[in-house]
């Protein structure tokens, strides 16, 4: 029993789409307070709601395997090959980034920077930079607990 509390702690630890839509979307509620709309607010939430779908996917993913399979070396193989599974998309951006996959992709793979101002004109944090801060470290930390 205590593997499988072990594997589901390093799948959660190990999980990195949930933790990144959450970083995203603080940014684009800052992004949108600070009035320096670049993306598109739609687009941000969007995007870090599909990631969000993927990381929890991932998660739901990883219990069933752990309730099932009783033998260790399986148990840990199989998330092995969930944590691939859930890493393509990542490992696809990185190679059309590097131009692997044509120009035209290499091209809109091109990093848009979202401006963001998280000091006030009197040099205190934005409130709502510590309101989004909070919020993503609130969800990390609920991921964590109840993962």
């Amino acid at each position: 029993h205590a593997t499988r509390y072990i594997a589901i702690l390093i799948a959660v630890l190990n999980e990195s789409e949930i933790p990144q839509a959450l970083e995203l979307v603080g940014m684009a509620f800052q992004q949108k307070a600070s009035a320096k709309d670049r993306i598109s607010f739609k687009r941000i939430l969007f995007s870090s709601f599909m990631r969000l779908m993927i990381g929890y996917t991932f998660l739901c993913s990883v219990f069933v395997v752990v309730v099932q399979v009783t033998d260790v070396l399986s148990m840990f193989m199989n998330i092995l090959a969930l944590q691939f599974v859930e890493s393509i998309d990542d490992i696809i951006y990185e190679l059309a980034k590097r131009g692997f996959l044509g120009r035209p992709i290499m091209s809109a793979c091109e990093p848009v920077s979202m401006e963001v101002d998280t000091k006030s004109s009197d040099g205190k944090l934005n409130s709502t930079a510590v309101w989004s801060n909070r919020v993503v470290r609130f969800f990390f930390s609920i991921n964590l607990v109840f993962g």
